[in-house]
């Protein structure tokens, strides 16, 4: 299984992605696009958890 760290903001969202041993696989900043953030996400096989970054004003 790999985690997905999603960092996002209006128009860009940042995704990291790490191994179960906390390895980083990959990390990479796409624009807001449902397609291309799925494409991203699928390249990696297995299970997969997402973790998303929380904030607000």
């Amino acid at each position: 299984m790999v985690t997905i760290g999603c960092d996002v903001h209006l128009k860009t969202t940042t995704m990291t992605v790490l191994d179960h041993d906390g390895n980083k696989l990959a990390r990479k900043k796409l624009d807001n696009d449902p397609q291309q953030l799925t494409r991203f996400v699928r390249q990696f096989p297995g299970s997969k958890q997402i973790a998303m970054e929380t904030c607000y004003n």
